[in-house]
């Protein structure tokens, strides 16, 4: 059993057969298209070819914070889990997803202070978020702490680069 559970989003451009493993809850950022309101659920409802599709013949999505009562149920689970638990967050550079997550968290381990729940700032988008996160389910794998992981993550993700253009 590992030592350590994650959360992580759905920026991370994983499949979903990555990331679907016991211990690692996922959070599904939305996002608004012209024909409403959407989870980015990792291509599950929606297929990639459609989503892009969609742009291809004008529609314009637009993205959205994670809201604050999702934190609040993904963090109360992983507190009333007992295991000790690291969430890996997108970019604070690109989201304010970061922060929220940040408030909820000081508030449930302030009426929890025995709960080992941590946030990183993985200062990373898109596949550079991905293989961070693919490497940080290795490491849990491998035993890491939830100490461990943060320590870990804090550093591992100056190392990951990646480049990418938008038309």
């Amino acid at each position: 059993m590992p030592a350590c559970n994650l959360i992580i989003d759905s920026c991370c451009d994983l499949p979903f057969d990555v990331v679907n493993r016991e211990g690692i809850e996922l959070i599904e950022f939305p996002y608004i298209a012209g024909d409403g309101e959407h989870s980015d659920d990792m291509y599950r409802s929606r297929s990639a070819h459609d989503f892009f599709d969609s742009m291809r013949n004008g529609d314009e999505p637009s993205t959205a914070q994670v809201p604050l009562t999702v934190y609040q149920d993904v963090f109360t689970r992983a507190i009333e889990s007992g295991v000790p638990t690291v969430c890996l967050s997108f970019s604070s550079g690109l989201s304010g997803s970061y922060n929220t997550a940040m408030i909820i968290r000081d508030q449930l381990v302030a009426e929890h202070p025995e709960a080992e729940l941590y946030v990183v700032d993985t200062l990373l988008a898109s596949i550079a978020e991905g293989f961070l996160v693919y490497e940080a389910i290795r490491q849990r794998d491998r035993g890491l702490t939830a100490k461990e992981m943060v320590d870990w993550a804090e550093e591992a993700r100056y190392y990951i680069d990646a480049e990418f253009m938008v038309d």
